[in-house]
């Protein structure tokens, strides 16, 4: 008579030796943004407390949630992307670059959250201001250095 059931073996060893090579990027982080203290060319202000106050909005420049948006971006693709940098860590293969790619991938969201212009505009004196000096009023693009000082980075905690 023929039987009707299967069998499922756990080979203990393969999984105490995924565990040890998982453990190998505990505590990694993929970022994207404003890193250093550069402050911009012509206010006194850093790139990071730019980002934060064009951001969150402060006095009457209005929120311009560039950076929390660009941080939705994504999400799915970039999941996917570090389940397969942890498949080639399991399998023995080089990890390092699809983890860099997912912070590439977050630089570059900044970036078109930036380009893209859809948050709110200038006052009229300051989008006068920003033509003059840079023939672009556009909010976060007018000089292009907010765009060009986005960064990534793969660090261990």
């Amino acid at each position: 008579m023929a039987k009707n059931e299967f069998t499922i073996t756990l080979d203990t060893l393969k999984l105490d030796k995924i565990i040890n090579e998982l453990a190998e990027v505990d505590d990694i982080q993929m970022s994207a943004g404003y890193f250093n203290a550069k402050a911009h060319p012509v206010h006194n202000t850093t790139y990071p407390q730019m980002a934060f106050l064009n951001n969150y909005g402060w006095g009457n420049v209005p929120r311009r949630p560039f950076m929390s948006d660009a941080g939705q971006d994504d999400l799915i693709k970039r999941t996917k992307m570090v389940a397969f940098a942890l498949y080639q860590l399991c399998q023995g293969k080089n990890y390092e670059d699809d983890l860099e790619d997912v912070a590439k991938l977050m630089a570059s969201n900044i970036k078109k959250r930036i380009n893209s212009n859809s948050y709110a505009a200038n006052a009229e004196s300051y989008k006068a201001y920003k033509q003059a000096r840079w023939g672009n009023s556009e909010p976060l693009v007018a000089s292009g250095n907010m765009r060009d000082n986005v960064e990534h980075k793969v660090t261990k905690k």
